[in-house]
């Protein structure tokens, strides 16, 4: 079973409910809180109001998905030193290439769909 979320974890769009709203209900504490129908209702809510997944913003300036989803790079070599380089290897290294795919999950995962 998940543990629940302290409350001070947890950002509350609506205040709980009271015994004094529920009074034909009978119980008390925290089941008093819900109406039977509603209680596993408000533990879902409760859940997706935790922290969602942070963008890696280090692969976010490394990699951008193309438009079929493939995390694309820019190739390495490139900064300086291109003076000793042939032409046709300078040529080649222009522009971005798909990265492997051995990694595209891993990256996909970092980027929780960001990219530029």
């Amino acid at each position: 079973m998940i543990p629940l979320p302290t409350l001070s974890q947890l950002r509350y769009t609506e205040t709980f409910r009271t015994e004094a709203q529920f009074p034909e209900s009978g119980r008390t504490g925290e089941a008093a809180r819900w109406p039977i129908a509603d209680r596993n209702w408000g533990r879902r809510r409760l859940e997706q109001m935790m922290p969602k997944q942070k963008t890696h913003k280090a692969t976010k300036k490394r990699f951008r998905l193309s438009a079929n989803g493939k995390p694309m790079h820019r190739q390495a070599g490139t900064s300086h030193l291109a003076a000793g380089m042939s032409q046709k290897r300078k040529r080649h290294l222009r522009g971005t290439t798909a990265v492997d795919k051995t990694v595209h999950k891993s990256i996909r995962t970092a980027l929780n769909g960001n990219s530029y």
